[in-house]
């Protein structure tokens, strides 16, 4: 999704800001190159909504360029795109982006899918070591332990609940004290 951002963020049309259609990018570099001429101007509103749109899609291009992390992708695009969105009208709605194209909507889609997909990518198994010849297998994200079968190949000595190598003749394991299978 990473991928889908930074393309959209450089060719998709984004919106209309100033009269002008124009990318996330070339909305960007506008205010960029003329950000002295807004300071200037001395309009706290649009100077504080000129900020918020250099913040925002810097948190954006910083969204696309952590894709191989879809929480990062996610939460930087979410709270990019929010502040895109609802800051300006918050400060004064003429300085928001009117008419929102479709590099608006591609950049909310890919935040939000990369965001659930982290939520998604969160519920491994993960594999702990139990008492006697049980293991369980715990789901991340969830209460109930999975049984899994004993694990079939024996080594005498060998601790299973932490794999310590003990003397064959232990009945428990010198470093966690579980009882020792004896085969």
């Amino acid at each position: 999704m990473g991928l889908v951002i930074l393309v959209t963020f450089l060719v998709v049309p984004f919106g209309t800001l100033f009269g002008v259609s124009r990318t996330l990018y070339g909305s960007f570099t506008y205010v960029y190159t003329n950000l002295s001429s807004i300071q200037n101007s001395g309009i706290a509103q649009l100077i504080t909504a000129a900020y918020l749109l250099l913040i925002a899609s810097i948190l954006i291009l910083i969204a696309g360029f952590v894709g191989i992390f879809p929480l990062g992708t996610g939460v930087l695009g979410v709270v990019g795109m929010a502040i895109i969105t609802a800051g300006p009208y918050l400060i004064n709605p003429s300085y928001c982006f009117t008419g929102y194209e479709a590099g608006y909507y591609v950049i909310w889609g890919a935040s939000i899918v990369s965001l659930g997909a982290s939520f998604w990518h969160g519920k491994k198994a993960v594999v702990q070591p139990g008492y006697g010849s049980v293991q369980q297998t715990v789901i991340v994200g969830s209460a109930q332990p999975v049984q899994t079968p004993p694990q079939s190949v024996y080594q005498a000595g060998l601790c299973p609940n932490c794999g310590t190598q003990n003397p064959e003749t232990a009945s428990f394991c010198s470093k966690c004290s579980a009882p020792l299978q004896h085969g």
